[in-house]
């Protein structure tokens, strides 16, 4: 999800507040930060990304960039919602 939120512009600020988009309250002694907006964690631990909803619906980002070939590792994606953005790539894995 790193490697995403480097190769996309116009991210909702929520995805700057943690480097991670699955941080669990029960691990950390830390303050949580705001879960990142558009990503869908799994139950219970390891946490992982299920799902990625950054469509223009219903709210729009207008999200530009490429969709980086690391986005294939993630085994545990499900769904990956982008319409109505300005993806121009999707870096030869799709």
């Amino acid at each position: 999800m790193l490697a995403l939120r480097a190769s996309l512009t116009n991210l909702p600020s929520t995805w700057y507040t943690s480097n991670d988009p699955c941080w669990d309250a029960s691990s950390s002694s830390e303050a949580a930060p705001v879960p990142w907006t558009g990503v869908t964690c799994s139950d219970g631990a390891p946490q992982r990304v299920r799902a990625l909803n950054l469509s223009c619906t219903p709210l729009c980002y207008t999200l530009g960039g490429t969709l980086p070939a690391e986005l294939a590792g993630a085994s545990a994606l499900e769904i990956i919602s982008l319409q109505s953005n300005r993806i121009i790539e999707l870096m030869g894995w799709w």
